[in-house]
């Protein structure tokens, strides 16, 4: 369940989320230990879960990609195109 709830102070829009007490316990002490809010807490490790999400789903992608041996090749030749480009343009420098 969460519950919506408006700061009187400053006005923001804050949520309220149940968690087990053992989870608060841990979220708790890990803010202690942080020197930071269960709010921040929190919103690290969801910003930790999604950036690890998304390195998950690269590593599939380019797995994905390397088990097709045709699009592997068109792969590595568009990036051996790239740096041709790049070198190039950094010799004229």
């Amino acid at each position: 369940m969460v519950a919506r709830r408006v700061d009187r102070e400053t006005g923001n829009q804050g949520r309220t989320v149940r968690v087990s007490g053992e989870v608060f316990d841990q979220l708790a002490a890990i803010s202690a230990e942080q020197q930071s809010t269960i709010g921040e807490v929190v919103a690290d490790l969801v910003r930790e879960r999604s950036r690890q999400e998304f390195y998950e789903r690269m590593r599939t992608g380019y797995r994905e990609l390397r088990e097709d041996q045709a699009a592997w090749d068109a792969y590595q030749a568009e990036i051996t195109a790239w740096d041709a480009s790049l070198s190039e343009a950094l010799e004229e420098y």
